[in-house]
């Protein structure tokens, strides 16, 4: 396999009946080209700039619903709401946040077939300058909004029997 370029992100669905996990290479451009006999649902968190903006508009150019989430989204301007797109402003870090993504995507499109955990968070300030409140921010956004709507969302993908979740980091600090 090849090493991937700053530009681009791995996917890993779900592992395979064997148990191995595969990857292929989905930035600049998503991979999402077989056919579908039902519109796919599509959640996306950090949605209102950068790589999230870039997945969110290539999902809606292929034709998926998506439920997108940043904490001002709706104020951004990036988006505007359609029956295609459904935004929800809110900190991914708190339950009440992920229980809204889902909700909003069985409520308007009944199902959610992935799920891109892509929300962070930029602390501008050397590494050693950061605070315990710096700390616990970071800490709420990546790993408590990762775990809080993952395992909201996994239960819909079980009930499914399908789903992909793909899970963006950055090593940044």
């Amino acid at each position: 396999r090849s090493a991937l370029r700053a530009d681009q992100v791995a996917l890993n669905p779900l592992a395979t009946s064997t148990g191995a996990a595969y990857s292929r290479q989905i930035w600049p451009r998503l991979c999402i080209s077989t056919p579908m006999s039902k519109k796919k649902t599509a959640i996306v968190t950090g949605a209102s700039q950068g790589i999230g903006e870039a997945i969110t508009q290539r999902f809606l150019d292929q034709g998926y619903n998506v439920v997108a989430n940043s904490r001002h989204i709706t104020a951004s301007g990036t988006f505007s709401p359609s029956s295609q797109l459904v935004l929800i402003d809110g900190d991914i870090g708190k339950p009440q946040t992920a229980e809204a993504l889902v909700t909003a995507a069985i409520e308007h499109f009944g199902r959610i077939d992935v799920l891109v955990n892509n929300a962070g968070l930029l602390i501008a300030k050397p590494f050693t300058e950061y605070t315990e409140t710096d700390f616990y921010t970071l800490v709420s956004t990546i790993q408590a909004g990762f775990f809080f709507t993952t395992q909201k969302v996994i239960a819909h993908m079980l009930n499914q029997h399908s789903g992909n979740i793909i899970n963006i980091s950055t090593s940044l600090t």
